[in-house]
């Protein structure tokens, strides 16, 4: 179990608030220009101006510099890729360039967003648990304050920074210094929760701060990356299962569902009276084909990875969250490395997977080629269950609770 801070720094955007995939809505306007870049596609250009994009912004120095300039900046980078095109695709001008990059931040920039589900509920969760809070976010003052006043969130928090209120931000850091003598707590009292891998992990680090990045779009860390988080989640709820897994035991919203949509659905389930023997559980699966099995239970069955050893390279072991359970898997050459004979494939054991609607799962898992052991059928316990393999032939039973 993680020590409980003293305090949590909280970003704004991309954190507490969505405003969509940048790649996904970078996809929208290349099809808007899918004749003048053709033959490039628009998924090709949208996935070469977020790797511009996220390269330049995550390097040291570079916000400090473009900080009030951000649409001269990704001008540059959006002329600078499409000069690189103009070989193959004949459309990519400079002018294509500029007009492309007014069209995503106009879209960017004045997008509403919305809140990421259960991101309130987490953080009155934390605040009725003694937890200092406070949001640290970059921009200028009135775009964010009217975020901040539009979804209620200065009740929330002991303490709001707002760069273009207090004249320092992110990654500078008096401005995490500022939030946490505002709070009273220490560097090692405290956790940061944010999306970006410089302000929010790199940067805080270097000061002593827990550093959570919130990886809402579960791609990962990018390739050559080499800034180590030391929490990875994709939900922000995720943060209460792994600071209380014993005491608490929560239902959060559906990525598709608001917190006003899942009113009521909240449930706290009373901890042990007594200390258990065991304080968490692990299921490893030995494969032989680790990479195979990573993206079987991270791509297509959508777990959240928390752990990878090592960190680079071709990983030995990767670990997923689902709720208060960890699955992991492992290649056999690490189970040797411990003395034990070689794994053999076998149905000694089965992992359960609870979920919403078996049937509508199973037709998703079918269409992505996954083995179907079982067709969902009603079990005499009251369940709706099927059964099926991942690439090595383990047993995974998915079954959701009939209705009574």
């Amino acid at each position: 179990m993680l020590t409980t801070p003293k305090a949590i720094l909280f970003d704004l955007d991309d954190t507490i608030l969505s405003f969509g995939g940048r790649e996904s809505l970078l996809v929208d306007v290349a099809e808007e220009f899918v004749s003048e870049l053709a033959p490039l596609t628009p998924a090709e250009v949208g996935a070469a101006v977020e790797r511009a994009f996220l390269e330049f912004w995550n390097t040291p120095g570079t916000y400090d510099r473009w900080r009030n300039h951000v649409l001269e900046a990704r001008t540059m980078l959006v002329e600078r890729l499409f000069a690189s095109w103009s070989e193959r695709a004949k459309g990519a001008t400079p002018d294509i360039a500029r007009r492309f990059t007014r069209r995503f931040h106009e879209l960017r920039e004045n997008s509403e967003g919305r809140l990421f589900p259960g991101a309130v509920r987490t953080i009155e969760d934390l605040r009725a648990r003694g937890i200092l809070l406070a949001l640290v976010t970059n921009g200028h003052a009135d775009t964010q304050r009217e975020k901040v006043e539009r979804f209620g969130l200065a009740r929330l928090f002991d303490h709001v920074q707002i760069e273009g209120e207090v004249g320092i931000g992110k990654p500078e850091e008096r401005a995490y210094r500022l939030a946490m003598e505002t709070l009273g707590v220490s560097a090692r009292e405290t956790w940061i929760v944010g999306d970006h891998l410089e302000w929010e992990v790199a940067a805080p680090q270097r000061l002593g701060i827990f550093a959570v990045w919130h990886d809402h779009e579960g791609k990962g860390l990018p390739p050559g990356c080499k800034v180590l988080p030391d929490l990875k989640v994709t939900r922000i709820h995720e943060l209460i299962e792994w600071l209380f897994p014993i005491e608490t035991e929560k239902k959060y919203p559906l990525s598709n569902q608001t917190d006003e949509e899942c009113a009521g659905k909240f449930y706290v389930v009373p901890g042990p009276t007594a200390m258990p023997i065991f304080t968490s559980s692990l299921v490893t699966i030995y494969s032989s084909d680790i990479a195979r099995a990573v993206h079987f239970y991270g791509k297509i069955l959508g777990l959240a990875e928390t752990y990878r050893f090592p960190y680079q390279g071709e990983p030995e072991h990767v670990e997923f969250r689902v709720g208060s359970m960890t699955v992991a898997v492992s290649s056999p050459e690490g189970l040797a490395s411990h003395g034990m004979p070689p794994p053999t494939p076998g149905h000694s054991f089965e992992i359960g997977l609870k979920t919403d609607d078996v049937d509508s799962l199973i037709e998703e898992l079918r269409e992505k080629g996954v083995t179907i052991l079982r067709e969902p059928f009603s079990s005499p316990a009251g369940n709706r269950t099927a059964y099926i393999a991942d690439p090595d032939g383990t047993w995974i039973s998915v079954y959701h609770k009939l209705p009574k």
